[in-house]
């Protein structure tokens, strides 16, 4: 087994896989899978890019993982995150990896399969007449979402998204697709796999495949791939519906990410010279890690499990169930309840359906009501939940149409069910709705504060409420700042130390709870620390509109800002479409009262420097909160302070991207921060970011 790694790398090659299962199997640690019979059916619509697309409500608790997460926007594949080849493995004969096939352009990666020869091809090893691609990640991972979006090259060539590592002690694989796109009879076949090379206790290779079979060729459109895996399980999507599982039994080990494409003569056949060059392209890689399970968690996802048997052969129910879920979990934690009786009622609210149309004739609300509660009675007594948890489900599905009884509609668990469950419902009921109607409907229909908040930010036109850009311009990018931490898979902190008259620290940035971030100043013994976060190599883009709603601070000493800074400003000098500017969307000092300044800085901060800029004069901006915002176009900037233009300017307009800082800092330009009295606040409520479908297009203003 030790010339395995080089020469078959343990990939599924499934004669070899089925001899091999033949000599193991007297062994009873085989895992037990599910594959999906039959068509996808729904698929799930995309809410955000922040979340995986089988979980948009983050019923998971995801937060990105940013060493396996990459968009792919630059000109070359970042160095910091991935190897343009597999380090330890020359590829599968007959064909080579050679790095010149990897190559990122128009924002997405490409592994291109050739028939050629290079010279350092070493043919005494099997290689000859193609080269082929890998990519593998510099960093391991144990558990997460991960997931792709890609077209497989369509020839005999295979296309890959895999993890492994191999020690001494253990090598374990999983492999979330290998692709045939051109291969006869393999065109639809999305082929999942799972291999234990050897263990401590097993030293014999033994693989668990599975495939499911598309509606159409896979190489022909771009498709979502996604792999969930935890302790527990190991999950398989595609376009964000779950098509494998497979019972967690071996895969616990660190593993790298990889991507590739290799000749897999003895399953899809050597290409055809006709289909060379052929071309793997993945639009991105998103990677998450989950936040912290919360107490209970084997339940609810034992009841989930419960809950997808139930609508086997009804995946769109269990989307809508899922998403139910998500969202009820965002209300409970904002409005109280038990956390486990929420989840329970989310996954089962709907769990009558199959026997309200097979006694009834009919799905109404009224006949789920009815035959729902025993189900899910029957489904949590076997579970073990209390008596006391068991029975209020019961009521929240008795209810969860009707709302027919106030005791149970007066319960917090309830309320969140609702509410999530019309946040799911709302679009397909209301939404060719006016922007007033949908507004009144919100305040009639849902219970919570929370629920009403996201509906609002969900389903009214943004355009309505008062931005100055015109309304073809949507939302992107934004945090809400919702949880109880900065979201590290969005922010990282900034210039850690001394920076002016200050230190930036990470404890100096926090949320409160109720939606806010603050940063602060605060005094530590002789020093000053201060605070400042941005999205660097998180999030980066040119072009937009771009608003801040704050509280500002109260005392002199410090100024707050909002900015967004280039990577390269100054490089080259003379070019500041080219190498950036940085644009001070606000600084405000306390000592000038009501007045903010706006700042653009371009060819660097030394003797080149250039600078423009305005001081404008708002009432009332030192009090309360405030909108403020930037519309960056090709030809200008335009800033507004809650929605009114305060300044437009031609000079120094950055054609690059660029990410947001937030900051307090401290210096003379601020005034004395002795006198001051600290801790003083800078309170954030969001940060959004929208664009034109078209990125770059000229935008219009109101």
């Amino acid at each position: 087994m030790t010339r395995l790694r080089i020469a078959v790398r343990g990939r599924a090659i499934l004669l070899l896989t089925a001899a091999l299962m033949g000599v193991c199997s007297g062994q009873n640690t085989r895992p037990e899978t599910w594959v999906r019979p039959g068509t996808l059916g729904p698929t799930p619509q995309r809410v955000t890019d922040d979340l995986p697309l089988s979980d948009q409500g983050n019923a998971g608790g995801w937060v990105r993982y940013e060493p396996m997460s990459d968009e792919f926007d630059g000109a070359a594949l970042d160095s910091g995150k991935w190897w343009p080849r597999n380090p330890g493995w020359l590829g599968r004969q007959p064909a080579y990896f050679w790095p010149g096939n990897v190559t990122v352009s128009e924002g997405k990666l490409h592994l291109t399969m050739r028939q050629e020869e290079v010279a350092e091809m070493p043919k005494d090893k099997g290689y000859h007449t193609y080269t082929s691609a890998a990519v593998k990640s510099k960093t391991r991972v144990r558990y997460g979402y991960f997931e792709i979006k890609a077209k497989p090259m369509k020839s005999h060539g295979s296309s890959s998204f895999w993890f492994y590592d191999s020690t001494p002690e253990q090598w374990t694989e999983i492999d979330v697709f290998e692709i045939g796109g051109g291969a006869p009879g393999f065109e639809r076949k999305y082929n999942m796999n799972v291999h234990v090379f050897r263990t401590p206790t097993e030293k014999e290779h033994w693989s668990s495949h599975g495939e499911w079979v598309a509606a159409s060729n896979l190489a022909d459109d771009y498709h979502v791939y996604g792999l969930e895996w935890d302790e527990g399980k190991i999950k398989w999507y595609f376009d964000g519906v779950l098509v494998r599982w497979v019972e967690n039994t071996h895969w616990h080990q660190e593993l790298t990410l990889n991507f590739d494409s290799e000749t897999m003569p003895k399953w899809f056949g050597l290409p055809e010279d006709r289909d060379l060059p052929s071309t793997y392209s993945i639009e991105y890689a998103r990677a998450w890690k989950r936040r912290g399970a919360p107490a209970g968690a084997t339940l609810p996802d034992r009841l989930a499990e419960a809950m997808e048997k139930v609508f086997a052969e009804n995946p769109g129910m269990i989307g809508h169930t899922v998403r139910v879920r998500g969202y009820a979990m965002q209300i409970q934690r904002d409005e109280g309840g038990d956390a486990l009786t929420v989840q329970a009622g989310a996954l089962l609210h709907d769990i009558g359906i199959p026997r309200a149309r097979e006694v009834h004739g009919s799905s109404a609300g009224k006949y789920q009501e009815i035959e729902g509660p025993p189900i899910a009675r029957t489904i949590m007594t076997k579970l073990d939940m209390k008596p006391d948890q068991i029975d209020l489900v019961c009521r929240i599905i008795a209810n969860h149409h009707s709302a027919a009884d106030r005791a149970t509609v007066a319960r917090p668990e309830f309320k969140a069910v609702w509410d999530a469950d019309w946040l799911v419902n709302f679009p397909g009921r209301y939404g060719d709705k006016s922007n007033g109607e949908k507004q009144k409907l919100i305040d009639e229909i849902f219970k919570t504060a929370k629920g009403k908040a996201l509906a609002r930010s969900m389903f009214l036109d943004e355009r309505a409420t008062g931005l100055p850009v015109s309304a073809e311009y949507k939302l992107i990018w934004s945090d809400e700042f919702d949880g109880d931490a900065l979201d590290l898979g969005k922010w990282d902190y900034r210039a850690l130390g001394p920076r002016r008259d200050a230190i930036n620290v990470k404890d100096t940035v926090a949320l409160d709870g109720k939606g806010h971030l603050i940063l602060t100043t605060k005094r530590s013994g002789a020093e000053c620390h201060t605070a400042m976060i941005a999205t660097q190599g998180k999030f980066e883009t040119t072009f937009g509109y771009f608003e801040v709603r704050v509280k500002l601070q109260e005392q002199i000493g410090h100024w707050s800002a909002f900015w967004l800074q280039s990577p390269s400003l100054g490089q080259p000098l003379g070019d500041p479409a080219k190498a950036g500017t940085e644009i001070d969307i606000f600084e405000y000092l306390r000592k000038d009262g009501d007045r903010v300044h706006h700042n653009l800085h371009w060819d660097g901060y030394g003797e080149h420097h250039k600078h423009s800029g305005k001081t404008v004069t708002v009432p009332g901006l030192s009090a309360g909160w405030h909108t403020v915002g930037l519309l960056w176009t090709p030809d200008q900037y335009v800033f507004y302070i809650d929605g009114q233009e305060t300044w437009r300017s031609a000079d120094g307009v950055s054609q690059r991207d660029e990410y947001l800082i937030l900051s307090l800092e401290v210096g003379p330009w601020a005034g004395d921060i002795a006198n001051a009295i600290l801790p003083d606040h800078l309170y954030v409520d969001y940060v959004r970011v929208y664009q034109r479908p078209t990125k770059g297009e000229i935008s219009e203003t109101r």
